[in-house]
């Protein structure tokens, strides 16, 4: 057996720690960043241009990486809340079904608006 385990070491078909195994199973049992199920925190933000006119809602992970520097010379990204991606991404479409902003582009914006 010992003898068989060495040979198929380090093999993709074969056993041991370089099997490939490792690496499967952690593809299979994790989650995208961007999937309702997702267990990272999410933040749920307000977009506004230089003189505070409301531009759009979103969710992101990461505030400050969320839209390149170029864009937001004009523009200031405010956290409203946080939690989990479920709950925030059900907060959104709320608040762009009822309160959209120029650039919540989405087919459900103002579908609630009053």
């Amino acid at each position: 057996m010992a003898g068989w385990v060495s040979r198929t070491q380090g093999q993709a078909w074969g056993t041991g720690f370089k099997s490939g195994y490792g690496d499967w199973i952690r593809s299979l049992e994790s989650v995208n960043g961007n999937s309702k199920l997702s267990p990272r925190t999410a933040f749920l933000y307000r977009l506004e241009d230089s003189e505070g006119n409301f531009l759009k809602w979103g969710v992101t992970q990461n505030l400050d990486t969320r839209y390149p520097s170029w864009f937001m010379l004009d523009k200031n990204i405010l956290q409203v809340n946080s939690g989990s991606r479920f709950d925030m991404l059900r907060l959104e479409r709320q608040l762009i079904e009822t309160q959209p902003g120029p650039l919540n582009l989405e087919p459900w914006a103002g579908k609630r608006a009053p």
